[in-house]
């Protein structure tokens, strides 16, 4: 379940009196005087519990010290308070607020059992189509897959029930819901910080820091790319592990809409030259990044070597290369620069090589 929804669930199961103070969408600023005016009443209110939801603004000096302020208060009252938020607090924000690390946890998407639940609670059956919700929301984000569900209920579920499945209209109003959160985008971020966003939303699966960072350098070229890039992880831009990011599911592939062909292309170049082995051999994990970088971004260097290394292949190898390079598999050979799928694809499916 999403953040909000585990919150809300936590407090239905302790009972008592709730309140809530809902902060999505807020100016640091406005952010602030929420908090000084929730630190006076939680001196006069009633309650058992409080939930802060979407404290996003919580790193300057005046934010941290108003929220430790509204802590001391819950804690006088002997009260609970769940925060939820995008990212991890700061380890100088726990200190100020005297919170313990294990106080943190981390919300993942939906589970395909969830979804299903979902699915039923709207009046759709979850055998026919939980797992097209699921595959439609990008692996269970909560946020798309509401939207997904809403569409399908408003048509009564034959979009993803009948035995043809006619998706169309569900995936245009997951297309409005995108661009709807893409306009919020608009607002609340700067137009370096927007454009750095776009840029990285063009990147093909996981990347590192250094790569999306690198992307600053990209005409017009952009200032503090460290301080962009920190501004945009949790809302937009998900931290899957040590250095390895990935663009969030709401904003996936924007820059193809509101980027210009040119800049778009430049991106794409960017990616590819920095993707470049430095060594001979390309690795298994980043072939089919390069491809497809080297493709949108009209390279020829790299379309060279990754194609020198696939007929340098020993013919028991292919089976591996298909595996870990599916790009290419599915790939077809039409005019410069058009990509399409293929209607017959390289490998057939034991590995060996087809005619074309």
């Amino acid at each position: 379940m999403g953040k909000t929804t585990a919150a809300r669930t936590a407090a239905r199961r302790f009972g008592a009196r709730w309140l809530v103070l809902p902060l999505l969408d807020r100016t640091a600023q406005e952010t602030e005087r929420l908090l000084a005016t929730a630190v006076a009443q939680a001196v006069t209110q009633e309650f058992n519990g409080l939930i802060v939801d979407d404290l996003n603004e919580i790193e300057s000096t005046t934010g941290r010290r108003l929220f430790a302020q509204l802590l001391g208060a819950v804690r006088r009252r002997d009260a609970v308070c769940i925060v939820t938020a995008y990212r991890d607090p700061t380890t100088s924000t726990l200190d100020a607020c005297q919170l313990p690390p294990e106080s943190v946890m981390r919300v993942p998407s939906l589970s395909q059992e969830e979804v299903s639940q979902l699915v039923s609670a709207a009046g759709g059956d979850p055998t026919q189509s939980a797992g097209l919700v699921y595959l439609l929301s990008s692996g269970g984000h909560p946020q798309l897959a509401r939207a997904v569900i809403a569409s399908a209920q408003r048509s009564g579920w034959p979009s993803l029930e009948m035995e043809t499945v006619t998706i169309s209209e569900v995936q245009a109003d997951l297309d409005a819901e995108r661009r709807r959160l893409r306009r919020s985008l608009v607002d609340r971020l700067g137009t370096d910080s927007r454009r750095l966003l776009l840029r990285t939303s063009l990147l093909h699966g996981r990347f590192s820091q250094e790569l999306a960072r690198s992307l600053a350098d990209v005409e017009p070229e952009l200032a503090l790319p460290g301080e962009l890039l920190n501004s945009l992880l949790g809302p937009w831009i998900d931290e899957l592990g040590k250095d390895r990011l990935r663009v969030s599911p709401l904003v996936g592939n924007a820059g193809a809409e509101d980027l210009s062909q040119k800049e778009q292309r430049a991106t794409h170049a960017h990616a590819a030259r920095w993707l470049v082995p430095k060594e001979q051999s390309i690795e298994a994990t980043a072939v089919n990044a390069l491809f497809f970088h080297s493709i949108r971004g009209e390279l020829d260097e790299p379309l060279t070597q990754i194609a020198l290394a696939v007929m340098t292949t020993p013919q028991e190898m292919l089976g591996r290369v298909a595996d870990v390079f599916p790009l290419l598999v599915y790939a077809s050979t039409p005019p410069r620069w058009l990509w399409q799928t293929a209607s017959t694809p390289i490998w057939s499916a034991d590995g060996s090589r087809k005619p074309r």
